[in-house]
């Protein structure tokens, strides 16, 4: 596939050196195409509003704007989107530091904490949404303070629902016209990087706006059967545009599992595609990470289509659904929805990311669930039907390399017990420190609880002194208080077996760390 970066060539290009534009149309069902200038200047400086009046073979003529609109406008005196000339060159960037590290760092070996934004909404109503330079600040704040090292950005590519998601595309190129233009865009992002902030684009291949009054979809770019080639050019330029121009650090494909496969069928140009693009950005983009949300259990994304990492969903319901099954019941559904899920993340073919985001909290019971997960983490606002969103985040600030530093290759079983519904693993080791988790998913507390070491793991014997570092019942999360291990008691055995004496709450997470000498 040639000429990848279309966005170079289509849509209005301005060129500085002689303050003029040039305008590039791919229009296969037009008889004919004018340009139409909303304020007439033959130079059509940077800022000129403009639209495509489009004579199809039908006979019909329809205004249009233009498919690569780097920036758009709402103008409300006739309730159409225009596109506008972009200079690119206009705003400068301050992040260089931050893509010369990100081009020398695997950030498969580096921490991950993503907090999840619509920047429509971020506290704000959609209906009223604050520009991308006015939650900039405040953002960069909030997510130092959480702790967080990406925030993971949905509702940005043009969208025509004022109220929704931003699911609907209907530009591919522009952000969504209401929080800003392309340089408002920029700067966030920018301020982010030099706050050492990496920005997760969330990208939607699989939906769009088909018809809109002011929208180009009616020549069938995207819908028709005889033009897939131009569409595939199209998506990949899409995707290429935002790392190349707009410095996103990471792309999270939306919906793949409506492209890559249908009615139990593989679709072998969707694979080939995200195969192409993946791989294209892997060898271009040193550092940027291809994350798939696949929701259909497709195996082995790395191998068929270069994806670094999974939006693993299916781990927040299969968690729901244990958390809302009565206690009693619990013990039945332990090696499914537990030990399997654990061996899965740690022995599967995919690496995943344990996600809890805007598709498990926007309505109902379920937003205002507070989950921890020991891998990737990701912590969402909740969005009502009245575009208003609030943020209710508990977010433990972990510094210990143990969680993140060797991947699922740390992960290590210690103890389940199915009936007790109590399990602990280690997350390996640093500095001669070992992380140990234990959760309890029953409502029974213990204020006393022996865990045993396995005597086939050689660090057993090398276990010096145990610490707590974290406790899910501590006051400052809403806990009780009342089952806190102050210390905790190591018994060694003459037969060489070892076991943790300690208080377990009911319903939490405990984190340990083990001194190794």
């Amino acid at each position: 596939m040639t000429h990848r970066k279309l966005y170079e060539s289509r849509g209005a290009q301005y060129r500085k050196e002689s303050e003029t534009t040039s305008f590039c149309l791919y229009a296969p069902n037009a008889r004919s195409v004018w340009l139409i200038l909303t304020a007439y200047d033959t130079a059509a400086p940077p800022g000129q509003i403009f639209l495509y009046l489009i004579d199809d073979y039908h006979g019909r003529q329809m205004l249009r704007t233009d498919p690569i609109s780097f920036s758009v406008v709402h103008i409300f005196e006739v309730n159409q989107v225009h596109s506008v000339v972009h200079d690119e060159t206009a705003y400068q960037w301050n992040d260089q530091n931050w893509l010369r590290q990100r081009s020398q760092t695997d950030p498969l070996r580096s921490p991950s904490s993503i907090y999840e934004i619509q920047p429509k909404s971020w506290k704000s109503s959609t209906y009223k949404p604050l520009k991308f330079r006015q939650i900039a600040a405040e953002l960069v704040s909030y997510c130092q303070q959480m702790g967080f090292t990406h925030v993971e950005i949905i509702g940005i590519l043009e969208h025509t629902h004022q109220g929704g998601r931003g699911y609907q595309v209907s530009n591919f190129f522009a952000p969504y016209r209401h929080s800003g233009t392309c340089d408002d865009f920029e700067y966030l992002i920018d301020l982010l990087h030099q706050n050492n902030i990496g920005v997760i684009l969330d990208w939607i291949p699989t939906h769009y706006h088909r018809w809109h009054q002011s929208h180009f979809y009616s020549t069938s770019l995207h819908a028709s059967s005889s033009s897939p080639w131009e569409t595939r050019r199209f998506l990949f330029a899409s995707a290429l545009y935002y790392l190349d121009r707009l410095h996103i650090d990471a792309i999270r494909f939306d919906a793949i599992s409506q492209m890559i496969r249908r009615q139990h069928k593989d679709i072998p140009s969707a694979i080939s595609f995200l195969h192409e693009l993946n791989q294209t950005i892997h060898t271009y983009y040193p550092g940027v990470l291809c994350i798939a949300e696949e929701t259909e259990g497709y195996p082995n994304l790395k191998t068929t289509m270069s994806f670094d990492l999974k939006w693993n969903i299916g781990w927040s319901y299969d968690a729901r659904n244990l958390l809302r099954t009565p206690y009693a019941e619990r013990p039945q559904h332990w090696k499914q929805k537990v030990l399997d899920t654990l061996n899965w993340s740690r022995w599967g073919p995919d690496k995943m990311i344990l996600t809890l985001s805007h598709n498990d909290t926007d309505s109902g019971e379920h937003n205002k669930i507070f989950l921890l997960d020991n891998d990737m983490r990701l912590v969402v606002w909740s969005y009502d039907s009245y575009g208003r969103c609030s943020c209710t985040t508990h977010v433990l600030q972990i510094q210990h390399p143990q969680f993140w530093q060797y991947g699922e290759l740390d992960f290590s079983l210690i103890y389940e017990y199915g009936l007790n519904l109590v399990i602990a693993y280690d997350r390996g080791i640093y500095n001669n420190r070992r992380i140990v988790i234990i959760h309890n998913f029953s409502n029974r507390g213990y204020k006393t609880y022996n865990i045993p070491l396995p005597k086939s793991d050689p660090n057993v014997a090398c276990v010096q002194n145990v610490t707590e570092i974290f406790n899910t019942d501590h006051p400052k999360y809403s806990g009780s208080g009342l089952f806190e291990n102050q210390q905790l008691i190591i018994q060694r055995h003459n037969d060489g077996n070892m076991l943790f004496k300690l208080t377990i709450p009911p319903l939490s997470t405990i984190i340990l760390e083990e001194i190794l000498i």
